[in-house]
């Protein structure tokens, strides 16, 4: 028996157990490169002559085992991904997944290796070359499921959606990756050479002025005590140095020309900004000591000169102070003044209209980095976040849909398989304000239990949603 003749048998097994009309079954046949065309009464004749022969010689009655003993490992997987096209692209029905399962099974491949099969024509589909718009709708349809059903989002909510590695590879380049100030020491974890090495920074920071305050003192022995209660330790970026060292100068509440003149000494890259993230930081560092930097606005302003990265970082702050810190727009307002200066024009006016109608890039920008940053747990998350603002974004970003956002709503139904009935009032009430078209979305469930080879549905509440019926 050749490798033709297997082959054959395999179509006649996929053809059969996917239950295929004759119009359907020569489509198969002929994806395959096999010509029937008007003549299955032909295939069916040579399947029994091949039949005969796979009897004669004593061969599995199994066409799957009987595929494995013909054909190698990169065979075995070529046919797979041909069929797996074929069921994606062309015609699946619900013996699709049976099929798919006993292929991987009976032949034992990698689950692994199938998955990365699979997902290459999902992903073409769904999360390739996707907009920040795309993305940021699809992000936030997740969450505002995820938040909706007890207006919490929990660590397996989270982690859940931290872990579509696949579709964040695709994620738009965010311009930064942002944290609070305050907690840059509870997120890096530090080794002991690194520590000591910051230690001997920050006590020659302190002695900068020629004498010892008790207050700059007492703020180096509580940092130093903070680095040696990690448990788990990576090497500090050797970037945060200026800025941690700056925090302890201004401990005592003042900055000295000593202090001064010593840092720009022992940290030769004034300017310190240039990167967002690094403004971002100088930032937070005179908001939390405005009246330092009062007195001191040509050192800081040499430490951060103007561009388009200091620009964006500063409406990104005046966002963060506005939406996060809670900052009221009158304070907003007077906090800009003081740090940016009466001729930045365009971040005043930028924090004057924060509270408008209007959706801006920078506030997607913050949001996205905010959900999507790694250092960020469900307490802080939880802390800044409620779906009435996640909602507000959403609904201002315009109503175009993408096939992704389809893909993060599977995501976020059947993050335990199955939808309890508290969760299908929440989807429709969700559903509600999400817009959904439910032709598309019965469509990339379909396509989602395929990726997954399990079959996923909303079962018999689909007809109440699609026709508008509250459960």
């Amino acid at each position: 028996m050749n490798k033709s003749e297997v082959k054959l048998l395999l179509c006649h097994y996929f053809i059969s157990n996917s239950h295929y009309d004759l119009i359907e079954a020569e489509k198969f046949l002929n994806y395959f490169n096999f010509s029937y065309q008007m003549q299955m009464s032909k295939f069916e004749k040579d399947v029994k002559l091949v039949e005969v022969k796979r009897i004669t010689m004593k061969l599995p009655e199994s066409e799957l085992r009987l595929a494995k003993l013909y054909f190698n490992s990169d065979e075995l997987y070529s046919v797979y991904e041909l069929v797996f096209k074929y069921f994606f692209t062309t015609k699946r029905n619900g013996k699709t997944i049976d099929i798919l399962q006993n292929v991987e099974r009976v032949w034992d491949l990698c689950p692994r290796k199938c998955f990365s099969i699979r997902y290459k024509f999902f992903e073409k589909l769904y999360v390739k070359d996707i907009s920040l718009h795309d993305y940021s709708r699809a992000v936030l349809s997740y969450f505002m499921i995820s938040f909706g059903n007890d207006g919490i989002l929990d660590d397996q909510e989270l982690s859940h959606f931290r872990s579509l590695l696949h579709a964040t590879k695709y994620r738009p380049k965010m311009p930064i990756e942002f944290f609070e100030f305050n907690n840059v020491l509870d997120l890096i974890s530090i080794e002991r050479e690194e520590a000591m090495k910051i230690r001997e920074t920050l006590l020659g920071a302190a002695n900068s002025d020629g004498s010892y305050h008790v207050s700059e003192i007492k703020y180096i022995k509580e940092i130093i005590d903070r680095l040696g209660q990690k448990k788990k330790h990576r090497k500090l970026n050797i970037d945060l140095l200026p800025f941690l060292t700056l925090d302890v100068l201004m401990s005592d509440g003042k900055l000295t020309a000593g202090e001064k003149k010593w840092f720009t000494t022992r940290f030769k890259q004034v300017p310190v900004a240039e990167s967002i993230n690094e403004y971002f930081l100088i930032f937070a560092l005179v908001s939390k000591n405005l009246a330092i930097y009062k007195e001191n606005k040509d050192f800081f302003r040499r430490l951060m000169p103007r561009g388009a990265a200091y620009t964006l970082a500063a409406k990104l702050y005046v966002l963060f102070m506005n939406r996060y810190m809670k900052l009221s727009e009158l304070d907003l307002h007077y906090f800009a003044k003081q740090v940016f200066g009466e001729s930045d024009i365009e971040i005043l006016d930028f924090a004057m209209g924060l509270n408008r109608e209007q959706i801006r890039s920078e506030e997607v920008f913050m949001l996205m980095n905010f959900i999507t940053n790694e250092h960020i747990d469900t307490r802080m998350l939880n802390g800044y976040l409620d779906v009435g603002y996640i909602k507000s974004i959403y609904q201002k970003l315009s109503a175009n849909k993408s096939l992704l956002e389809y893909y993060f709503i599977c995501k976020s139904l059947f993050v335990d398989r199955k939808l309890s009935a508290r969760e299908y009032e929440l989807l429709w009430s969700a559903f509600v304000e999400l817009d959904i078209d439910f032709t598309i979305l019965e469509q990339a469930i379909s396509d989602y239990s395929l990726l997954y080879v399990q079959n996923y549905s909303i079962d018999k509440y689909f007809e109440y949603l699609k026709e508008g019926e509250v459960i």
